[in-house]
């Protein structure tokens, strides 16, 4: 009975150590665990700027300061709605007109030559592009003149334009005759570079000169 109970003992001794045991192994290896997993969390990683570290971005992002960003291919730009697009120098956007009539010409039978300018001056930096013009004066018949429109624009030579007058059928209880032209015309002018000449006109009752055309602005 006494070597039993003693064996049985001995026995009980031996688990509860194997127990103990094992509890102390398995506690020393969670702890190394854990001291490990600690350290992972400090681990810092440095890269040269040549070598940055390609991320993955969630959510939106806040920038600040200036950002660079370089062209990969070409660039495809959204517009919404229907664009207007209107050509700067498209003739009704800026038109031209000018002229003048019903002039002090002098006394007697001899005739003479006039230089006149238009009314309507050239702005300044802008160029004037005449695309018609039309002329009408009385003169005692059988008499006959000849119109030029000369212009001139920046870096151009002048040019004289002829102008061709008809005369009209029937004279008045005067004595004079309608002369008329109406072409069209394609010169350009600048400021100053735009004016009419007459030639052998002779005892005039009327004359009257119209140009049309539009400005291109600078």
């Amino acid at each position: 009975m006494t070597n039993s109970r003693s064996d049985r003992n001995v026995s009980r001794f031996i688990w509860l150590a194997a127990c103990l045991a094992f509890v102390a192994g398995f506690g020393a290896l969670a702890d190394r665990h854990v001291s490990h997993a600690a350290g992972d969390e400090n681990v810092k990683v440095v890269n040269a700027a040549s070598s940055p570290v390609p991320v993955v971005v969630q959510g939106t992002p806040t920038l600040t300061g200036t950002v660079q960003s370089q062209q990969s291919g070409p660039w495809n730009v959204g517009i919404v709605g229907t664009p207007v697009v209107r050509h700067a120098d498209e003739p009704g956007r800026s038109p031209y007109q000018s002229g003048f009539r019903n002039i002090a010409f002098p006394a007697g039978e001899s005739s003479f030559d006039l230089e006149l300018s238009f009314e309507q001056v050239i702005p300044d930096g802008a160029t004037a592009v005449i695309e018609h013009v039309s002329a009408s004066s009385k003169v005692p018949a059988p008499e006959f003149f000849s119109g030029t429109l000369v212009c001139q624009a920046p870096g151009t030579p002048e040019i004289q334009h002829a102008v061709s007058f008809e005369e009209q059928k029937g004279v008045d209880v005067l004595g004079n005759t309608l002369r008329v032209a109406s072409q069209a015309i394609k010169c350009y002018a600048s400021h100053g570079g735009l004016h009419f000449v007459v030639k052998d006109l002779k005892q005039p009752e009327s004359f009257a000169i119209f140009v049309s055309g539009y400005l291109v602005q600078p």
